[in-house]
C-alpha cells in the first residue's frame, strides 16, 4: 500500500511542476550593481538571476520594461520595452533603446520564459539613476591653487573668477 501511495505522489508531483510556470527572476543588477546611481548613459546593461534551480530548467527569451513609473501603471510614463527576445542571455544584457535623459530615476522590471515557453510574472522593480554625462555638464572637482579652495561645480563654470567669489561652492580650507 505505501508503494502505491508514495509511486502516486511521484507522479502527481511530476504532473503539477510540468504545468507550473517559471518564478519571477530575481537579484537585478544594472552595470553590475544593485539600484545604481549616476549610470553611464552609453553603456547601461541589465542583469537578473533565475530563482528556478531543478534539473533542465532554463531561460529560453526574456523581456525588459523601463518606465519612470516604479508601480509601472501608467502607460505614459513607459519609457523602453525590449519585446520578447528569445534568448539565454541574462548577464549583461544591453539597453538598445534612445539615449536616455541626464539625472533621470528609472524603473525596471523583466520577466523570462521557460524552455516549455511558459513566461514568468514580472521581477520586482528595480530602479537606475542616469549620470550626467557629457564634459559639458560633468562635475568638476578639483583644488584650486590661487584661492586655496576645494571646489565643486559644474565644469563649464570652472575658471578661476567663479571658483574665487565662494558662492557657497568653494569652501576654503
Amino acid at each position: 500500500m505505501n508503494f502505491k501511495l508514495g509511486y502516486c505522489l511521484i507522479i502527481l508531483s511530476l504532473a503539477f511542476g510540468a504545468f507550473a510556470r517559471p518564478s519571477a527572476p530575481a537579484g537585478l543588477l544594472v552595470n553590475g550593481v544593485s539600484n545604481p546611481m549616476a549610470i553611464d548613459r552609453d553603456a547601461t546593461g541589465f542583469t537578473w538571476m533565475s530563482k528556478d534551480i531543478e534539473r533542465g530548467e532554463r531561460q529560453t527569451a526574456y523581456q525588459i520594461m523601463i518606465s519612470s513609473d516604479p508601480k509601472f501603471q501608467d502607460v505614459s510614463t513607459s519609457v523602453w520595452t525590449s519585446g520578447k527576445v528569445t534568448s539565454d542571455q541574462s548577464a549583461s544584457v544591453e539597453y538598445t533603446g534612445d539615449s536616455l535623459p541626464p539625472a533621470t530615476r528609472f524603473w525596471w522590471k523583466v520577466r523570462i520564459w521557460d524552455q516549455t515557453g511558459k513566461a514568468s510574472p514580472y521581477s520586482q522593480p528595480a530602479f537606475f539613476d542616469t549620470g550626467l554625462g557629457g564634459v559639458e555638464s560633468a562635475i568638476h572637482l578639483g583644488w584650486r591653487h590661487q584661492s586655496q579652495s576645494l571646489c565643486l561645480f559644474p565644469k563649464d563654470l570652472c575658471d578661476y573668477e567663479y571658483a574665487n567669489s565662494r558662492q557657497g561652492l568653494c569652501h576654503g580650507v
